[in-house]
């Protein structure tokens, strides 16, 4: 049976802008941009992000200010740390992260008073946008902009899985933005695109409405087979039919 994890947690979800990353995203702007051998992602959440970069072979730290079930799951608040964590032991490390729409502005300006060396952020084009942000992007331009070529969905935690499910679709451009400290910004805009592979399961992170499908299908198959036995030989088109669904 399909646990769904955000039971009761709708309005913390909605209180810290919880999203969950679209993974073909995570993956495909790994093969464009490079990181530091260690990793941070300081909002984590169900771990999507922090997931694709240990794909990728990176040492991953993951945290978040709630626990989601991933990571550190202490609650640390990472706009109120004052050092990185101990067992840096001084490295240089990246930030990886999909963070809060609305504080993304602070985490770029944490990211960096803590030491960050690159920072690779998951936002809406939105960001760009607003007046209130100017200052914001003279005092930190990033360098590297990549536009996802096709739509994606990120659902809100507090979405529930009928409501993933109506909104399948994703209406909503979405960039990585790129920051390197010390680097003068060119701000150089490209594409990226998703292959086969982007799109596939990752492991013991399962709460898109896909995913959701996919184990009320193995679960449906599963009771077929169970049942199967009890029914006459086969020789009538529908049970040949569910024979055919069991074996696959």
């Amino acid at each position: 049976m399909y646990s769904w994890p955000f039971e009761g947690k709708e309005e913390i979800a909605r209180q810290l802008e919880a999203s969950e990353t679209a993974r073909e995203a995570a993956r495909a702007i790994l093969r464009s941009e490079l990181l530091t051998s260690l990793v941070w992602d300081p909002a984590c959440g169900r771990g999507i992000c922090a997931e694709a970069a240990k794909e990728a072979g990176y040492q991953v730290y993951a945290s978040d200010v709630y626990n989601w079930g991933y990571g550190d799951n202490r609650g640390l608040d990472f706009l109120k740390r004052k050092h990185p964590p101990k067992i840096f032991a001084g490295r240089e490390f990246s930030v990886f992260s999909n963070v809060p729409f609305s504080m993304a502005c602070e985490f770029v300006r944490q990211s960096f008073a803590l030491g960050a060396r690159k920072l690779v952020l998951f936002q809406r084009q939105a960001w760009l946008e607003g007046g209130d942000r100017k200052d914001f992007w003279r005092e930190f331009p990033y360098q590297r902009q990549y536009l996802c070529r096709k739509r994606v969905s990120c659902y809100w935690f507090h979405f529930s899985p009928q409501e993933r499910e109506d909104k399948n679709s994703g209406t909503t451009a979405y960039s990585w933005y790129v920051f390197e400290r010390g680097q003068n910004s060119t701000f150089q805009s490209d594409w990226i695109d998703f292959i086969e592979s982007d799109y596939r399961p990752m492991q013991g992170i399962a709460h898109a409405s896909f995913d959701i499908r996919v184990s009320e299908e193995k679960a449906f198959r599963k009771s077929i087979r169970k049942y199967l036995p009890e029914l006459a030989s086969g020789k009538e088109p529908a049970l040949t039919g569910l024979q055919n669904v069991a074996a696959e």
